[in-house]
């Protein structure tokens, strides 16, 4: 329970950082992001803040994971302070995002043992 809670801070942590760094220009009009869109980009939050990598290419990815959806980080922003009172909808959000996370993960952690199986000698970065 406390790794889910200490993922959603660093999520948060992540998604401050992305006001600073990245313009927020509108790519599809809208001012939120729908429900099934907030969960997709928290779940790629997630595991973009999960990765070993810098801070810059964490940066880097969030922004092509935003551009990529067709959503901006404003609206990501907007949609989390418009539901920022409602824990409901934050569990259920989380539930989700989490699940689709745990896919994510798992999906890598194979093609990861599929390269070390290819290649013993191959090492991750």
């Amino acid at each position: 329970m406390f790794n889910h809670w200490r993922l959603l801070i660093y999520t948060m942590i992540t998604t401050k950082l992305i006001t600073i760094f990245i313009s927020s220009c509108s790519l599809n009009g809208q001012n939120t992001l729908t429900r099934e869109q907030f969960v997709v980009v928290l779940a790629e939050l997630m595991v973009i803040e999960r990765l070993p990598i810098s801070e810059n290419e964490k940066l880097l990815l969030i922004k092509k994971m935003f551009e990529e959806n067709k959503v901006t980080s404003d609206q990501f922003y907007k949609t989390r302070e418009q539901y920022s009172e409602d824990p409901d909808y934050w569990i259920s959000v989380y539930e989700e995002a989490k699940n689709i996370f745990k896919l994510k993960a798992d999906s890598l952690a194979r093609k990861v043992d599929d390269l070390r199986r290819a290649d013993p000698e191959w090492i991750a970065d």
